[in-house]
């Protein structure tokens, strides 16, 4: 229990919401990061990688770090509410 408690508090402290409605559970846990902050952190992962093995066009990443910023602002901002 105290092991999950760290691990929500630095959740918490990355910035992540953690809405229960938009997190996962793994045996009645509530996971540390959301469903969103867990893909971003999944695609940051594996982003470097495949950076370094795969000769991209640097616009790809561009676009891809664009929508991102585009995201978080929206989110921050609080233009679009639920």
């Amino acid at each position: 229990m105290e092991k999950w408690l760290k691990w929500m508090d630095f959740g918490k402290r990355i910035g992540c919401h953690q809405k229960p409605e938009r997190s996962f559970f793994i045996k009645g846990y509530q996971f540390p990061v959301c469903a969103r902050c867990t893909g971003v952190i999944i695609g940051y992962l594996l982003a470097i990688p495949i950076v370094i093995l795969v000769a991209l066009n640097p616009i790809i990443p561009l676009i891809g770090c664009i929508i991102m910023l585009l995201d978080w602002l929206l989110q921050f901002t609080k233009v679009f509410l639920n």
